[in-house]
């Protein structure tokens, strides 16, 4: 398998943190039908990558769930939930 770049990581992490903010705030922080613009363009950008680009991303995501440590990054604060922020729950508000 082909070495991933270390910028992909942390391009990865942001477009997960990005899309769960615009998924989990409030009318008030962010316009809705903005946040839903912003989600569906993601999601089109990443359905249009050839399967093996795909399958790096998810790679990358997976990585990112198992690494994560920090416990305020893992859990949703509106639903106090334990699940981590890069996981399947947030891949599905995009793919």
């Amino acid at each position: 398998m082909t070495d991933i770049d270390p910028l992909v990581p942390a391009l990865a992490g942001l477009l997960i943190d990005n899309l769960w903010f615009l998924d989990s705030c409030d009318e008030d922080e962010v316009d809705a039908d903005s946040a839903v613009r912003a989600l569906e363009s993601a999601a089109s950008a990443l359905k249009e990558l050839p399967p093996e680009q795909l399958d790096r991303f998810l790679l990358v995501i997976g990585n990112l769930t198992e690494a994560e440590t920090d416990s305020g990054r893992r859990c949703r604060r509106t639903h106090g939930c334990a699940q981590p922020r890069t996981s399947e729950r947030a891949l599905s508000l995009i793919l």
